[in-house]
């Protein structure tokens, strides 16, 4: 039980409090020019005068006990906090906004509501049909990745079970049919979907390493600790996942790595770093790509 404490303990608070210690105002307007980006400038705008109308709406009520006003209040705080929250560690990768959405969500809807309400007074009520279709029609021409929703939709209309969605990756694929379960497997460059998908498990626990983020005690003894779990787990196949044009994660290829030099400053890199790529580079040999991805494998050790 203590161990299971501990193991919840460090990842959730030790390691996520040293993550966000950057935290400032320059991180909060990051948060909202990502944000902006990942949704759209004019779902946004939406959401944006959705936020507007329930400012308005909540200071007109005079009794601010009503249900309806808890429920303004509820939007008009959620919002600002989801974007803290994505702000905290400065760094708004995609999935920190994924939070976003539910209220974006409500307050686009806030607005479709208010529109229906006045022309429903106003003109005939077919307009509100008309209002109602160039809204949704707007929004889905502006998704980029609509296309993507297609399969989802096919298995819910067919009432199938997700697992019969093919979802796989060459990478995992190449794993799974070039080596066995329990097989030791390094992916390098932080991509813990492959281990799921390959059906494999991580011969190291800090799954970002060789970046810590932070230079403190506990991500020293972190980088030190998946060293040593490196060297004895010596993984059969490594494969180097890293886009050096989008990542500030060093490639395993030295060329690669050399023309990366000037960004890699910018983060904050294990400090036992450079004893791993020497250790690797006596241990592992380039075998072949995959998808675009380096596979490299232990010496003297045949693969399948």
């Amino acid at each position: 039980y203590q161990s299971i404490t501990f193991a919840l303990f460090v990842p959730y608070f030790v390691f996520n409090f040293q993550y966000s210690s950057e935290f400032g105002f320059q991180s909060v307007l990051q948060s909202l020019k990502i944000g902006i980006q990942y949704f759209g400038f004019w779902l946004i705008l939406i959401a944006g005068i959705g936020y507007y109308l329930c400012l308005f709406e909540f200071f007109r009520i005079e009794n601010k006990l009503l249900p309806y006003s808890k429920f303004l209040i509820l939007l008009l705080l959620y919002w600002p906090i989801e974007i803290l929250l994505s702000a905290l560690s400065g760094r708004n990768y995609p999935h920190y906004f994924i939070s976003w959405i539910p209220v974006i969500s409500m307050l686009a809807a806030y607005v479709t509501s208010k529109l229906i309400l006045y022309n429903s007074h106003a003109i005939e009520n077919r307009f509100n049909i008309i209002l109602v279709i160039c809204i949704l029609g707007g929004l889905l021409i502006g998704q980029k990745d609509l296309y993507s929703y297609w399969e989802p939709i096919q298995i819910a209309r067919h009432n199938k079970s997700w697992s019969s969605a093919d979802i796989s990756h060459p990478v995992a694929t190449y794993i799974q049919e070039n080596t066995i379960r329990g097989d030791n497997v390094y992916v390098w460059g932080f991509r813990p979907y492959i281990y799921f998908l390959a059906d494999r498990i991580s011969p190291i626990t800090y799954l970002p390493y060789p970046i810590m983020h932070q230079n403190t005690a506990e991500t020293r003894l972190w980088a030190t600790q998946s060293y040593e779990q490196l060297v004895v787990a010596k993984p059969l196949i490594i494969i180097d996942m890293v886009n050096p044009k989008i990542e500030l994660i060093p490639s395993l290829d030295p060329e690669i790595r050399r023309s990366q030099g000037k960004a890699l400053r910018e983060v904050v890199l294990a400090h036992n770093v450079d004893k791993f790529f020497e250790w690797f580079s006596i241990n592992y040999v380039y075998l072949q790509k995959v998808n675009g991805y380096s596979v490299y494998k232990l010496i003297n050790i045949p693969i399948q």
